[in-house]
C-alpha cells in the first residue's frame, strides 16, 4: 500500500504536519475501537447535557387532530388524544428541550435523569442500573427490577443507557462510535483545510460504509472528529445522515479535548437534535452509591428530594409478574441503600408503567440510531 502524504493544519494549538494514510488509518481504528468500548470499567464520570429536539409535525395531521379533539362531546380536555395534541402543538412551535444527567461508573452501572424542560407539568423520568438491582422512577411511580432475572419487554432498563451514552460518546470521540468496524479506504483519503477525510468500509461487506472528517493535531499526533456519517444506505435501518461535533475544548477531567456540542442531522440535512455539554466532572465511589440509592422515608431521593410514589411495583422475583407494595410500607422499611429492599414483599397485581416509559422512550426514539 502506497503512502499518501499531505500537509494539514495541526488543529488545536499546533503547527502543520505531514500525515500519512497509515498514521491516519491507525489512529482512526484505535479511536473507533475506544469509542465502541466506552464506557469501560473505571469510567466514573458525571455528565450534564441539554438536548434540543427538533421533532417534525405534519401540519395536516396536526389540523386533523385539533378537529377531532375539539369536537369531542365530553369536552376537548377529556379526549384520549388531548395530551398528544398538546405535545404536537408544542413541537410545532419549536424545538423541545430536555436535560439529561448521567452518573456513569461503567456500562452496566449508572443513573440517568431526564427532565423535560418545556413540559409545564414538571415531568421527569429516572433510570438506575447497578449490580444486583435496577429501578425506574418518575413523579409518583417507582418500579424495581433484578438485572440478573431480566426485565419486562416494555421496561428494558439497560436499553435506556442510550439516552445519555450516545451523546457523551459523541462528545468524547465524535460520531464514529455509532458505526460498525471496518477498513479505511486509502483511495478515499484526501486533504481538507482542517485535516483529512476518508471512508471506512465494512470488512465483512455487511452494514453501512461511513465517512469521517477529521481535524488533525500535530503536537498530540491525533485527530478530532468534526463529522461522521453514513455514506451508503444498505437498508432503511440506517436513517441518520451525520453527526457533527466541535468545538473541541481541553478537559482536565477526561484528560483530553471534548466536544461541547454534538449535532445529529437527518438524511435530508435538517437538524434532528443538538446535544450541548453543560458539565462533565469526576465521579467518586461514595457519590455514586448515594445517587443510586433508592429514596427513603426520611431523606427521600438524593437528587429529587422527597419523592414518595403512591405505589411501588416490584418485578425482582419475576420480570413477568408484578408485586404491588404500598408506598408507606415500602418507604418506611427502606434504608438509603440497595440491599434493604430485598426484604420488601407484596401482593401480586398487574399494573402498567407504559405511559411513563412512552415519554422516556419517545425522547430516545428521536435521538437514537437504529442500527
Amino acid at each position: 500500500m502506497g503512502v499518501l502524504a499531505l500537509l494539514v493544519p495541526a488543529g488545536p494549538g499546533g503547527a502543520a504536519l505531514a500525515v500519512s494514510f497509515e498514521e491516519a488509518r491507525d489512529w482512526l481504528k484505535a479511536e473507533h475501537e475506544a469509542a465502541r468500548a466506552w464506557p469501560g470499567p473505571g469510567t466514573n464520570l458525571y455528565f450534564d447535557i441539554e438536548v434540543e429536539k427538533h421533532i417534525r409535525v405534519d401540519p395536516a395531521e396536526l389540523a386533523r387532530t385539533r378537529e377531532i379533539v375539539s369536537k369531542y362531546e365530553f369536552g376537548p380536555e377529556r379526549h384520549p388524544l388531548a395530551a398528544q395534541l398538546a405535545n404536537m402543538e408544542r413541537w410545532a412551535r419549536g424545538p423541545e428541550r430536555e436535560r439529561r444527567r448521567g452518573w456513569i461508573r461503567d456500562r452496566d452501572n449508572w443513573r440517568i435523569n431526564s427532565d423535560f424542560i418545556d413540559d409545564p407539568s414538571g415531568f421527569f423520568n429516572d433510570a438506575v442500573l447497578v449490580d444486583g438491582l435496577s429501578m425506574l422512577m418518575s413523579r409518583g411511580e417507582l418500579a424495581l427490577f433484578d438485572p440478573g432475572r431480566g426485565f419486562p419487554s416494555d421496561r428494558a432498563v439497560p436499553a435506556l443507557r442510550g439516552l445519555l451514552f450516545d451523546h457523551a460518546r459523541s462528545m468524547l470521540f465524535g460520531g464514529i462510535g455509532q458505526y460498525a468496524p471496518g477498513e479505511p479506504d486509502p483511495s478515499s483519503f484526501r486533504q481538507t483545510p482542517q485535516g483529512f477525510e476518508m471512508v471506512v468500509r465494512p470488512a465483512s461487506g455487511a452494514g453501512a460504509a461511513w465517512r469521517v472528517s477529521v481535524q488533525w493535531s500535530a503536537p498530540e499526533r491525533r485527530g478530532y472528529v468534526l463529522e461522521a456519517g453514513v455514506l451508503e444506505l444498505p437498508s432503511a435501518a440506517y436513517e441518520r445522515a451525520s453527526i457533527i461535533t466541535g468545538p473541541w475544548e481541553p478537559s482536565e477531567v477526561v484528560g483530553r479535548r471534548i466536544s461541547t456540542t454534538a449535532s445529529f442531522l437527518r438524511p435530508d440535512g435538517q437538524v434532528a437534535f443538538v446535544a450541548s455539554l453543560h458539565n462533565v466532572s469526576a465521579l467518586d465511589r461514595r457519590e455514586f452509591r448515594k445517587v443510586t440509592s433508592l429514596p427513603s422515608a426520611e431523606s427521600g431521593d438524593l437528587i429529587r428530594g422527597k419523592v414518595f410514589p403512591d405505589t411501588v411495583h416490584d418485578f425482582r422475583d419475576n420480570p413477568h409478574q408484578i408485586k404491588f407494595v404500598p408506598a408507606e410500607v415500602a418507604l418506611a422499611a427502606a434504608e438509603p441503600s440497595w440491599g434493604m429492599w430485598a426484604a420488601i414483599g407484596g401482593a401480586g397485581i398487574v399494573f402498567s408503567l407504559a405511559p411513563v416509559l412512552f415519554r422516556l422512550w419517545r425522547g430516545h426514539q428521536h435521538g437514537a440510531e437504529r442500527r
